[in-house]
């Protein structure tokens, strides 16, 4: 029977935020989780059980072994992170959710992978195109650095002082050094002309990057366009190329090539086909001395069995044409007589 563990006290709910869009390390391997991946993983988080530390999740041991449960999870686009509802239930989970050196770590199963590149500027090994949550765990030093957990009236006061951000623009850095953080997507054009590199942008998707990150950004493109360009008007301006000697129109050049192509190709297709039907002939003549030896042993048998047959008939008909010669007394008397 599974030993349930008990509470001296009522649930309680909290709220955590423990994941967001962009790059984190997995093991060895450099990952990026996109917005739009982590938004179609949401749902598969509510349900899901709360442990203290990450443990190996089996639905037999759920009951015996969580200290709370996934009850809602969803996308706070004025942090860019995604938040979740935590019902602790066990005794041991509040006190551990309410422990201020506790914060939060998701686990989540990758389904599908992506190639890599780089986000920001930051290159990554693959990204991650799928993937389901597993469980939730209270830890003191989760991957996501800035997650934590918050009480109910935490929670509102920071929504609070979200909604109060959101509507404030800053036209210089703050005095302590940290860069000035603007709503892009919420800001007219007029009061975010004066802005520098180190200016940092909240998108309406969540991300936050700075506007020399995004120069930089769309320069690199400028170049890798600008560089395409120009290697398509270098094709396009040699008209003729030197072939052994010879001047040869590209257009020519390039229906040569794939000429040559077409016949190697064609080459391999019959090797391939020649081999193809060696094999088949090969295994239809072995499969003919199959047979024929078959027969051959068949036959051999039947003969063996007929001259056994003619041996045993033989051998009763002897039998059956025996004379039996019975001697009388009188007979052996004068037998007897005879040899003497």
């Amino acid at each position: 029977m599974t030993e349930l563990k008990n509470a001296s006290q009522h649930a309680k709910m909290f709220y955590c935020r423990h994941m967001t869009p962009g790059v984190a390390r997995y093991g060895h391997a450099d990952i990026y989780i996109p917005l739009d991946t982590i938004k179609k993983m949401m749902k598969s988080f509510d349900g899901k059980p709360v442990f203290i530390g990450h443990q190996d999740v089996e639905i037999q041991n759920i009951q015996s072994k969580a200290d709370g449960y996934i009850a809602q999870t969803w996308y706070e686009p004025l942090d860019g992170w995604v938040w979740s509802k935590m019902l602790m239930t066990t005794d041991q989970g509040i006190a551990a959710a309410e422990d201020k050196k506790m914060k939060v770590s998701n686990a989540h199963r990758p389904i599908l992978y992506g190639d890599g590149g780089t986000y920001l500027n930051i290159p990554y090994d693959k990204s991650v195109k799928a993937s389901v949550f597993t469980h939730n765990a209270l830890v003191e030093d989760p991957r996501y650095e800035d997650a934590l957990i918050m009480n109910e009236a935490e929670y509102k006061d920071y929504k609070k002082s979200l909604a109060e951000q959101s509507n404030e623009l800053h036209n210089s850095k703050k005095p302590n050094g940290e860069k000035r953080m603007l709503n892009f997507w919420k800001t007219s054009k007029e009061k975010v002309e004066a802005v520098d590199a180190d200016t940092m942008l909240t998108l309406e998707n969540g991300h936050s990057v700075s506007v020399g990150d995004m120069i930089k950004a769309v320069e690199e493109k400028n170049a890798a366009e600008k560089a395409a360009k120009e290697a398509e008007e270098l094709a396009n301006a040699v008209s003729e190329v030197e072939v052994d000697g010879v001047k040869m129109p590209v257009a020519d050049l390039v229906a040569k090539y794939k000429e040559l192509q077409n016949e190697k190709d064609a080459e391999e297709a019959a090797k391939k086909k020649a081999e193809d039907d060696a094999a088949a002939a090969q295994a239809e003549k072995d499969e003919q001395a199959r047979k024929e030896k078959e027969a051959e042993d068949a036959a051999k048998a039947e003969e063996g069995q007929k001259n056994f047959d003619e041996l045993n008939n033989a051998r009763e008909r002897q039998e059956e044409n025996k004379v039996v010669v019975i001697q009388t007394a009188s007979d052996k008397l004068a037998l007897g007589r005879k040899n003497y």
